[in-house]
């Protein structure tokens, strides 16, 4: 009702129109021509990216996800910030290693060959897509010489909490990476999961690997690489936090919870258990894993 500038150029009708397409798009959770697919929390959203490519990938960003919470952006992409930057800013935000993904021994789920050009075009597929489950997968690292493929499910938990696991398997080591790229927001790290100061909340992202040791690292805007950047505009980039699990094994699988401060994340015989004062809930990892 206060977006004047729609007023000025189209008429006091548009506003309404707007918001018929509001409600439109908000009644509405699957895009496949766009690559792009909604599930729902309370006061939130998460946004899947999975696509079979059609015309010229832009960026290389397969089973990216986005967490929106009271209208805030608390998991967020990258954006493009340059095309023709310097050195690493040539396009820099276009590379999976930004995205909210899985990167396999440091490389592109497609190749790059110049800032506007992907070769070995990646293809998602989707499995599954209701109220509250999205699983998918994509072959972007078949090309490796010991092929690799990634699957991940994105559970809509009650109030306000999400589940996403991540199963990638292998024959031989591999160097797995989960990265996860958060609003710039006051936060405090404990053990393997961070705490983000979201108005009078404190909003939660932990991170595991459910076999294997693992390595985590938390960076807000690297002055050296791109990461712990985001462009929300072009031209102009700011900080963001960055956080990175790392392991080396043949296969691996990760997970990812959103949720509050009070949740406590726990694995036990391969069963992952959230427990907290409102939520009581226990996931057997198989259910998860996309067949």
């Amino acid at each position: 009702p206060w977006d004047d500038d729609i007023c000025w150029l189209y008429g006091a009708s548009a506003l309404s129109q707007r918001e018929r397409a509001r409600l439109r798009e908000e009644s509405q959770s699957s895009f496949p021509h766009a690559g792009l697919y909604l599930l729902h929390s309370v006061e939130g959203k998460a946004i899947i990216r999975c696509t079979d490519f059609q015309s010229r990938p832009s960026h290389a960003d397969q089973l990216h996800v986005d967490v929106w919470l009271h209208g805030k952006n608390i998991a967020c992409d990258a954006g493009t910030y340059l095309y023709s930057g310097e050195s690493i800013w040539r396009n820099g935000l276009a590379h999976t290693a930004v995205h909210n993904t899985v990167t396999v021994d440091r490389q592109d789920q497609m190749k790059m060959l110049t800032r506007f050009t992907w070769t070995n075009w990646s293809r998602g597929h989707v499995h599954r897509h209701d109220a509250n489950v999205w699983e998918g997968e994509h072959n972007g690292y078949k090309r490796l010489a010991d092929p690799v493929t990634h699957k991940r499910a994105v559970l809509s938990l009650n109030r306000n909490r999400w589940l996403v696991v991540d199963q990638l398997e292998g024959k031989q080591p591999h160097h797995f990476a989960l990265h996860w790229l958060l609003s710039d927001l006051p936060y405090e790290q404990q053990d393997h999961s961070i705490l983000l100061s979201l108005d009078s909340i404190k909003y939660k992202a932990q991170v595991g690997v459910v076999e294997g040791k693992s390595t985590l690292s938390i960076v807000r805007g690297d002055p050296d690489s791109t990461r712990g950047w985001r462009s929300q505009y072009y031209g102009d980039k700011e900080p963001a936090i960055s956080l990175l699990l790392e392991t080396d094994q043949p296969g691996a699988t990760f997970w990812t919870f959103f949720g509050f401060e009070e949740d406590v994340i726990q694995i036990k015989e391969e069963t992952l258990k959230l427990l907290s004062p409102e939520l009581r809930i226990s996931i057997n990892l198989q259910t998860l894993v996309i067949k």
